[in-house]
């Protein structure tokens, strides 16, 4: 698969965009990008903050 991908976390107020330290299992075996700002821990974001990010693909993950 070509291009980035994101896991994003959603919650009921924020939403999380989940790091290779968490989900480093999925990106890995599978052959995926993860965006740069998914390095590490990952990071808060916000509608906004993921538009900047503008990863080719998002998973998304509800917790409450």
């Amino acid at each position: 698969m070509e291009g980035t991908v994101a896991y994003a976390q959603v919650r009921e107020k924020t939403m999380w965009l989940q790091g290779t330290k968490y989900v480093g299992h999925y990106y890995e075996p599978l052959g995926l990008k993860p965006p740069e700002q998914a390095n590490g821990d990952g990071a808060q974001l916000s509608l906004e903050g993921l538009t900047k990010i503008n990863p080719d693909y998002i998973f998304l993950g509800y917790f409450n």
